[in-house]
């Protein structure tokens, strides 16, 4: 790993370069993690959620999740994840404000900051040097945003993931799930947000997708899959899914922007 490296792949991300496993980070997600997790229980279940943003597997580790990994095809989310946690953990801050860059901001958390593993090393080597590398205005371009979600996603008491960090341990794989993804192990739950919107709107087969979720899920496991864009399952996902999964969408909510639909479903093995 090298730190000096992911910013120079960073850099070129900012300036709009296409870069295999590295791309824009999403500052928060625009799923309605609070109704999806008041759904399910996943207390004690062994989990495999996508990065992303990070709120996934912090609902997740709030909810009493026995033990989870992540994954991403963007590398950049895990130094993204590591960030939140600190903010979390030394400022109390859910939300920290990266999708409009405050250098002032980061600057404070970063001198709190008392890196406990060489992995802790790595990740804050990159964000110091990032804030030095970047300006504002250049640095809240590899920042995200999709929609204001803050307000119903936050979580206002993080007494309980504060907790959950002092022991908390996780494999990262940075994998393309339409592609094989290769681990031994087998999870309860795999939380793949809405990966079918992307693979869809680039025309890429999912049959491995579909293929990478049986094979990782326990007997009587899930996945859960969120209704983002659109729909995320029918038409001809819903014949090579069909083949693995029967789906159960959540309940249909009223959304801002979106009116009344489901925020997404489980698809439970045959």
């Amino acid at each position: 790993m090298s730190a000096n490296l992911d910013l120079h792949y960073t850099n070129l991300v900012i300036k709009k370069q296409i870069i295999p496993n590295y791309s824009y980070i999403y500052s928060s997600t625009n799923e309605n993690l609070k109704k999806i997790f008041s759904e399910i229980d996943v207390s004690s279940k062994d989990a495999l959620c996508v990065a992303a943003s990070g709120d996934q597997a912090f609902y997740f580790l709030n909810n009493g999740v026995g033990n989870i990994d992540l994954f991403d095809i963007n590398k950049l989310t895990l130094h993204y994840f590591y960030l939140r946690m600190w903010f979390i953990k030394y400022l109390d801050v859910f939300y920290p404000h990266v999708y409009n860059y405050d250098k002032k901001q980061m600057k404070k958390l970063l001198d709190l900051v008392v890196p406990e593993t060489l992995e802790e090393s790595y990740y804050y080597s990159y964000w110091y040097n990032f804030v030095k590398k970047f300006s504002e205005k250049k640095g809240d371009l590899i920042f995200r945003k999709v929609w204001e979600c803050d307000d119903y996603n936050n979580i206002e008491d993080l007494s309980n993931l504060r907790e959950k960090f002092n022991e908390f341990k996780f494999d990262f794989y940075n994998v393309d799930f339409s592609s094989e993804v290769d681990t031994s192990k087998k999870y309860d739950i795999i939380y793949v947000s809405n990966i079918v919107d992307w693979l869809r709107n680039k025309k890429i087969d999912i049959t491995l997708y579909a293929e990478n979720l049986n094979r990782l899920l326990k007997e009587d496991g899930f996945a859960i899959g969120t209704n983002v864009v659109y729909s995320s399952y029918g038409g001809s996902d819903m014949d090579i899914l069909g083949k693995y999964f029967e789906c159960v969408p959540f309940k249909s909510i009223d959304e801002r922007y979106c009116g009344k639909r489901s925020p997404g479903y489980c698809l439970i093995r045959k």
